[in-house]
């Protein structure tokens, strides 16, 4: 039987693809994983925890700080590399056949890139040799339309209320961080398209 392990954040894409994923695995199916590596931020990790647990995923958390030790910065490029690494590993470890990611578009990280994802998967499957499926569903997706997805799910205020994607605060989205203004620029957007078009129905 297919079972998928999804990368959690606790941010609005990968609780998204966690979504999206128990809509297609089945949520007996699906198991969610997390990882430390950032002393600064620990709300989304908070709400990955609340999140699997409302929503009854299997979830485990890995402390990998030593990545911010080796980084000297708490928010680095290349993360993607380490953290899709090692969910591929676990999943194989633990026969999971397949990994699902959160990386989406019109981001400005350079691991978060269709050519970064493609060539990748062509590593992990020689380093690993298991043909194991990494999937990243809202990589050629924006926001607004990452918004549709969740409330074509019915769990667009889910997102809003659960998920946390400051990069400048803990307490709340301070609404001018990159991650905050993506975030609820998309969320902005899409409601005005969803009302313009209930109007012309």
């Amino acid at each position: 039987m297919d079972k998928a392990l999804v990368i959690l954040s606790g941010g609005q894409d990968s609780t998204t693809c966690l979504l999206m994923t128990i809509n297609k695995f089945r949520k007996e199916n699906v198991h969610a994983i997390s990882f430390i590596y950032n002393n600064k931020y620990k709300k989304d990790i908070e709400c990955a925890k609340q999140i699997c647990k409302e929503l009854e995923i299997e979830h485990k958390i890995f402390d990998i700080g030593v990545l911010q030790d080796i980084s000297k910065s708490n928010n680095f490029e290349g993360r993607n590399l380490i953290l899709i690494s090692l969910a591929t590993i676990y999943a194989n470890a633990n026969d999971i056949n397949n990994v699902i990611c959160g990386l989406a578009g019109n981001s400005s990280h350079p691991d978060c890139s269709i050519e970064f994802f493609e060539n990748l998967k062509t590593t992990i499957k020689i380093a690993i040799g298991n043909n194991i499926n990494i999937e990243a569903p809202l990589i050629k997706l924006d926001k607004t339309e990452i918004w549709g997805i969740a409330d074509k799910l019915g769990y667009l205020e889910f997102i809003e209320n659960k998920t946390f994607s400051c990069w400048n605060r803990q307490d709340k989205h301070c609404k001018k961080s990159l991650s905050c203004k993506m975030r609820f620029d998309g969320l902005e957007k899409y409601l005005k398209n969803k009302n313009v078009g209930g109007n012309n129905e």
